[in-house]
């Protein structure tokens, strides 16, 4: 994303539940953003401690700054395996 200054990459955190899968861009590039504006949607499987099995959960990825799309380095139903 571009502010008034030069562009910055955002990456996901650790804490994001891995694998995830892109379902939605939810701002096209040239978008302004404000903080806490949804960037994009995904899914993971949930693993619950104390059931067998998995379930799918969707979440929003929300912007952690305010700025300007300036390409998005990700695409819809791209499989993330990790954070790096």
């Amino acid at each position: 994303m571009e502010g008034s200054s030069s562009p910055t990459a955002l990456y996901l955190p650790d804490s994001v539940e891995y694998p995830i899968t892109i379902q939605r861009l939810n701002k096209p590039i040239g978008a302004q953003v404000n903080k806490t504006d949804a960037l994009f949607t995904y899914s993971f499987k949930a693993t619950k401690v104390d059931e067998p099995g998995e379930e799918r959960q969707v979440r929003v990825w929300e912007s952690p700054i305010e700025g300007q799309i300036t390409k998005w380095e990700l695409k819809v139903n791209q499989v993330i395996q990790s954070p790096t």
